[in-house]
């Protein structure tokens, strides 16, 4: 009898073991594995027969559940496309069903993972660059026909890559028009490179730094707000230097070396151009009396510190306190005026000494020597110059001329006594006739 039970159940027992799928499957929930004891010792036949029967009928559900785990994993190296024959292939398993389903399952879900990250950061960057729904649509279908395979992840890869670098250039031009727009208004606020840096540090930051945006447009409000409480004494002070270039295009054009006013205007331009500087150029001293008030005013009103202290500050504009800087501009012109005058009288004179020595070399010379209206600054022996003294031409009995002296009290006293009355027709020359 045993050996009759034995022989039944023995290739039982065998296949119930080979079985490689979890018995835990299985509803009555058998043992994992099976021995003979199990059936030998269960006492009456018709309990030993119950056994037998309950094992063949859970070996032919395990085998239902091994032949569907087997289809599952030929499922799984397809849309994974793995091949398993690989050396470097990223399934590893020891030849069972079960061991290449749990592996190809812990690879399913690491892609899934990847490819669900690589989605998430491409949305975010559609979202940013506002991709258009055709775009996003023709993506989706692109990579839905390679599914879970690597590929998929490398178009996901290039795709992320290409959105980031639009990005970056999108938000590098964006950042570079705010930190334009920073420039712009340090100019009209008369920033200098001292102030700029101090009061934002953080203006030549990378572009990849994350809050660099948000930095930059904090302190563009804060300029624009600066610049609007600001704004009557710059529109002002614009003003002021807008006439200044014209008072200097004018002086220019009144100046300019030419033989005669007709001969000056026609090679410059129009007398309708010096008419419209002269109006403008008459602005200039009431801008300058209101602008030099208003800049005394801000420079009086007290400003708060963030200690509770009170305060004065001057005025300052491009690192320089405005008003001096006003004042060496009004300085600056008066000193090219006196200048400017000065040539002209220097040519005045040399025009007339030249007409008078006409024919005569050494009169040129001579009256290179000649300082109009400068005083003499040596001492001669004898007494101080005279206040009033000035450097005159001598004429020699030959009537050639000499080299200058300076004219002292002393000698003009002499001259005057010894120098005989020229009649005013000049010499040799009887004094015309009164009728």
């Amino acid at each position: 009898m045993k050996q009759q039970r034995l022989a039944t159940i023995d290739p039982l027992i065998a296949e119930y073991n080979n079985l490689e799928v979890t018995k835990s499957s299985l509803s009555d929930r058998p043992p994992a594995k099976l021995e003979p004891t199990d059936f030998l010792d269960g006492g009456a036949e018709e309990t030993v027969t119950s056994m037998i029967k309950s094992t063949v009928v859970a070996i032919g559900q395990l085998r239902a559940d091994e032949a569907a785990l087997k289809v599952s994993n030929d499922k799984l190296l397809s849309d994974l496309k793995v091949d398993m024959t690989l050396p470097d292939s990223p399934v590893k398993s020891d030849g069972s069903a079960r061991a290449t389903n749990r592996s190809l399952k812990k690879l399913k879900k690491e892609r899934v993972d990847e490819l669900t990250k690589l989605g998430e950061t491409m949305v975010a960057l559609w979202n940013d660059l506002d991709v258009s729904v055709e775009e996003r649509k023709d993506f989706k279908d692109k990579i839905t026909k390679t599914g879970l395979t690597p590929e998929t992840r490398k178009i996901g890869e290039v795709e992320v890559a290409k959105l980031r670098k639009k990005k970056a250039s999108a938000r590098s031009e964006e950042l570079g028009g705010v930190r334009e727009e920073i420039k712009k208004h340090w100019a009209m606020c008369g920033y200098s490179q001292e102030q700029q840096q101090k009061s934002f540090p953080d203006f030549n930051l990378s572009d990849d730094e994350d809050t660099l945006p948000a930095k930059l447009q904090a302190y563009w409000a804060k300029l624009a707000d600066e610049y609007e409480k600001k704004k009557p004494v710059l529109v002002l002070m614009q003003k002021y230097n807008d006439l200044t270039k014209f008072r200097l295009e004018l002086f220019e054009l009144e100046n300019s070396q030419t033989s005669s006013l007709g001969e000056r205007r026609n090679s410059i331009g129009t007398t309708e151009r010096l008419g419209k500087l002269n109006s403008t150029v008459k602005e200039l001293p009431s801008v300058l009396t209101s602008l030099v008030t208003l800049v005394k005013t801000i420079e009086g009103t007290p400003v708060s510190l963030p200690d509770g202290r009170q305060v004065r500050r001057p005025f300052m504009f491009d690192g320089e306190r405005f008003l001096v800087k006003v004042d060496k501009a009004e300085k600056a012109f008066r000193a090219l005026k006196e200048e400017a005058k000065q040539q002209r009288e220097q040519r005045k004179l040399e025009k007339r000494v030249g007409a008078t020595a006409k024919g005569t070399p050494s009169l040129k010379a001579a009256g290179m020597m000649v300082a109009a209206g400068a005083r003499a600054k040596t001492k001669l022996a004898g007494g101080k110059v005279s206040p009033g003294a000035k450097k005159v031409l001598v004429r020699s009995p030959s009537g050639a001329v000499v080299s200058p002296k300076p004219a002292t009290l002393e000698n003009q006293k002499t001259r005057r006594r010894s120098s005989p009355v020229r009649p005013p027709g000049g010499p040799g020359l009887t004094p015309p006739s009164r009728k």
